[in-house]
């Protein structure tokens, strides 16, 4: 019996001391790696380790290291966590302050100065903490951070320094101009055969108040057999579009925008709309983010004497006469949509709800307009239509390539720019894009191509879309 039992420890001591070996082997190779410059090689390395032992600290030590020079602070801080509940020293301490700040957090260093009685050592901590928060970006938290420290008395260049460079990036310049070119064609539509959507958009202003100024011009040509019965009435449609916004941001991670949109358009049932909307974008929790707002809309609409235009006499004169008419339409539309986002790819999903307030729009279509082809279920105007989309796409440095679904009742949706659809437009069915964006393909320019089509029940929109952004 005693001779098993030294037997079994002898298995244990040798298994701790070909373990202990290993690990240090593989520490060793990963401490060179690292030094080498090769930090993902060396990053495997310190996980193949701590497999082997998971009271040991010091791979943990090594992931961490790595993570924060692979800018992997989710992973770091994890990593900060474990060591911290392993070793609460000065050093993990330093560990959790300093990853917790890469990701926006002060918590941690708030409830850690409150303990500390030490004034150099909370002087140390609170230049971590702030430096942390600007050197991902936190720019606003920085400025905050070192503005509140410097009030308590805790003044010294690296604090002050901080403070000025953080409101420096607040008040950093930062420009950025969109060109897309959109031609579209109609398949199986009596009236409409395609035409060519311009956008223009310019974003400016300083880092936490941002602008941004878009002028759309669309164009879409009529069926020239369909032309051919009337040229002033069936003409080609224009459309000119102005849209402004202005976003503040309350956080790094928080914003509030408002924003109004101008719209007029030639030869169309709409002749002018104005539009203005109201809206947050907020983290939920780590890798998720909201936005939502509600905007609501005014639109001028022409109807015609379709008993005019039916008549034969008058056809046959040459001359096509009908009398117009003009009314006006509001609609309240609410957008909320909730993002998934992970380093290489995102999961987005939205949904818009719209309601006609009060509108005699239909009406007016289908006594003196004719308009038998209203789908019964966007007369009713006591409904709130419902529109949903699904996106998702694949992220890396060099590329980026996305997608999307859409489904439900298109009838005067309108986004937070572009153009709203066009009035002729019933009977949707679905929609879906995909496309690819190539990131500095051109010194500072980024390249987009997007595929849209949209499925109608009597026809069909096919858009390809080229965007090219710079940026200054």
């Amino acid at each position: 019996m005693r001779s098993k039992i030294i037997y079994l420890i002898f298995i244990l001591l040798l298994n701790n001391i070909l373990f202990s070996t290993e690990i240090d082997e593989l520490l060793k190779q990963g401490n060179d790696l690292y030094f080498q410059g090769d930090i993902d090689r060396a990053l495997d390395k310190f996980y193949e380790a701590e497999k082997l032992d998971r009271s040991d600290i010091r791979p943990k030590e090594g992931v961490y290291n790595s993570c924060i020079y692979l800018g992997n602070y989710k992973v770091a801080n994890k990593y900060a966590k474990k060591l911290y509940r392993l070793s609460n020293s000065d050093i993990n301490t330093d560990r959790l302050v300093y990853s917790d700040a890469l990701l926006g957090r002060t918590g941690n260093a708030k409830k850690f100065l409150s303990l500390q009685e030490n004034y150099e050592r909370k002087k140390y901590l609170i230049t971590l903490s702030g430096w942390g928060l600007f050197n991902n970006g936190y720019y606003i938290e920085s400025t905050e951070w070192f503005g509140v420290a410097q009030k308590d008395g805790f003044v010294n260049k690296d604090v002050s320094y901080g403070y000025s460079l953080s409101k420096d990036k607040l008040r950093s310049k930062k420009k950025k101009f969109d060109i897309s070119i959109s031609p579209f064609s109609y398949s199986k539509d009596a009236n409409l055969s395609g035409g060519l959507n311009l956008n223009f958009d310019y974003n400016y202003g300083y880092f936490d108040k941002r602008y941004d100024l878009n002028f759309i011009m669309q164009f879409t040509t009529m069926n020239p057999e369909r032309e051919a019965e009337n040229p002033d009435f069936y003409g080609d449609l224009g459309q000119y579009e102005i849209f402004w916004q202005y976003r503040n941001l309350l956080s790094s991670r928080n914003s509030f925008y408002t924003a109004g949109k101008l719209s007029f358009c030639t030869n169309d049932y709409v002749k002018y709309s104005l539009m203005g909307l109201g809206g947050a974008r907020y983290d939920l929790m780590d890798r998720f983010i909201a936005d939502s707002y509600i905007s609501g809309s005014m639109i001028e609409y022409a109807y015609y004497d379709s008993l005019a235009l039916g008549n034969e006499i008058v056809k046959q004169s040459g001359f096509i006469k009908y009398n117009e008419y003009y009314n006006s339409l509001f609609s309240l539309q609410s957008t909320t949509n909730l993002t998934y986002y992970s380093k290489y790819f995102y999961i987005n999903g939205e949904i818009l709800l719209s309601k006609l307030l009060g509108s005699t729009y239909f009406a007016d279509m289908r006594s003196k307009g004719g308009r038998d082809d209203l789908p019964d279920d966007v007369v009713d105007s006591d409904e709130i239509e419902c529109f949903y989309t699904a996106r998702a796409g694949i992220t890396t440095k060099q590329v980026a390539v996305f997608g999307s679904y859409s489904e439900g009742n298109n009838f005067m949706m309108h986004s937070e720019a572009g153009r709203y659809l066009n009035t002729t437009e019933f009977g949707f069915e679905n929609s879906y894009s995909g496309g690819f964006t190539v990131n500095k393909l051109f010194d500072k320019w980024i390249m987009s191509y997007i595929f849209t089509k949209k499925n109608y029940e009597e026809y069909n929109v096919i858009t390809n879309t080229l965007v090219a952004s710079y940026s200054w």
